[in-house]
């Protein structure tokens, strides 16, 4: 019998196997649910700005429309 099936045998080890086990998966489970909230945070911060963007060049070519208007007069 080698070292592996003796442990095997062991039932408080079997169950503290088992706990590191589930406690693992856990564990990365929510590695992924973060790293997914930080990219979906990114994109949304990302979309934000380039939302603003937009805006401000909209503002800055009204305002260049607006001279030209009183320019003209």
């Amino acid at each position: 019998m080698d070292v592996r099936e003796a442990c095997a045998r062991l039932p408080a080890l079997a169950e503290a196997r088992e706990s590191a086990a589930a406690w693992r998966q856990t564990v990365e489970r929510t590695g992924r649910r973060l790293t997914l909230g930080a990219w979906a945070v990114c994109l949304g911060f990302t979309l934000l700005g380039a939302w603003f963007a937009v805006g401000q060049w909209a503002l800055y070519r009204l305002a260049q429309e607006a001279e030209a208007r009183l320019l003209a007069k």
